[in-house]
């Protein structure tokens, strides 16, 4: 699992050579990292964060 340090200063570096300006920011992460203390640090930043789970798919019939 990423430390909350890593991922702050990871998310600011991105910020900075991705955005031009101050729209509001979406973090696209794994649920391996979706630590309480990351989210907690993502909403302090006023990041909005979608998570992402692997899962098997499930298969439909024609």
């Amino acid at each position: 699992m990423m430390d909350c340090k890593s991922l702050d200063a990871i998310i600011d570096h991105l910020r900075t050579i991705t955005s031009e300006n101050e729209k509001h920011a979406i973090v696209m992460m794994d649920v391996g990292i979706a630590a309480a203390e990351n989210l907690e640090l993502l909403k302090n930043k006023d990041y909005g964060y979608v998570c992402v789970y692997r899962s098997n798919t499930k298969k439909y019939s024609e």
